[in-house]
């Protein structure tokens, strides 16, 4: 993901800080598909 523990951390705890684009990256390096993040994201919306 190239990130550091310390953001990975904010990810898990829901920090509010963490920005959309370290989220996706999260999803994606945890196996998400990109059909699933727009199911998601459309879902929000």
């Amino acid at each position: 993901m190239r990130s550091s523990q310390s953001r990975v951390a904010k990810i898990e705890t829901g920090d509010q800080s963490v920005s959309l684009d370290l989220i996706v990256r999260a999803l994606f390096a945890a196996g998400a598909t990109r059909r699933e993040l727009q199911h998601a994201l459309s879902a929000v919306a």
